[in-house]
């Protein structure tokens, strides 16, 4: 988690290299962690690197399906580079979102 970490601080510092540097040596260590190929992705569609952001969005919503914060990642990537988010995937992604506020309203 140290490395992930690190890839924030060089993100706030704007050293988008040396965070994605850092993102890739968490994910060498942790390949299950979607967050970590979430934060990359986050960061590589901020270089313009869509396709590789793409990817990273893919498996982070593979490795966690119900991670609403992918979710949005992902959705929030497909519109910015004019993809049709899948129906399908749209309406599980509000499925997961309504039952995780009726569970936080028990």
């Amino acid at each position: 988690m140290a490395l992930a970490e690190l890839g924030r601080t060089y993100t706030a510092l704007n050293r988008l290299d040396d965070a994605l540097a850092a993102y890739e040596r968490a994910i060498e260590r942790e390949p299950w962690n979607s967050s970590l190929h979430m934060n990359r992705g986050m960061l590589l569609a901020a270089q313009g690197r869509f396709a590789e952001a793409q990817d990273e969005a893919n498996l982070a919503v593979r490795l966690n399906a119900d991670g609403i914060p992918e979710w949005q990642f992902y959705e929030k990537l497909m519109r910015a580079t004019n993809q049709p988010v899948p129906a399908s995937e749209a309406r599980r992604h509000l499925e997961r979102w309504q039952t995780t506020q009726m569970a936080r309203a028990h």
